[in-house]
């Protein structure tokens, strides 16, 4: 998927490879609104192996989505299908808060500064 106006001499076609990771079988360029479904796992080798070549910084946006099926799905086998949720830390739980009570304007420029924008 792209961006409308995206030039193809600017890279970021996708590439899938063959099983061995050793050539690249095809390379599917990017158009808009364009999807790509495959499977995921340990043999979906793909990616992107050369740079971007984009004007002035634009991004390459995409969209992805997974969907997980399991032998198991719909068997209940004791603990293991039990939901384990992390513990949030401190941290977390202020700046939470902090951004809650803050101008988002605030944030935006605080990114800004720190580089993270």
């Amino acid at each position: 998927m792209r961006h409308k106006g995206w030039g193809p001499a600017w890279g970021s076609g996708l590439e899938l490879w063959d099983k061995k990771q050793d050539r690249c079988v095809t390379t599917v360029q990017p158009e808009f609104g364009r999807t790509i479904v495959l499977p995921h796992g340990p043999a979906s080798y793909h990616g992107h192996t050369k740079p971007l070549q984009a004007p002035d910084g634009r991004p390459r946006r995409s969209v992805a989505a997974y969907y997980y099926t399991s032998p198991l799905a719909g068997k209940q086998h004791g603990d293991e299908s039990a939901s384990v949720f992390m513990k949030t830390h401190r941290v977390d739980r202020v700046k939470a808060l902090a951004r809650m009570l803050t101008p988002p304007v605030v944030w935006l420029l605080a990114r800004k500064v720190s580089g993270r924008a």
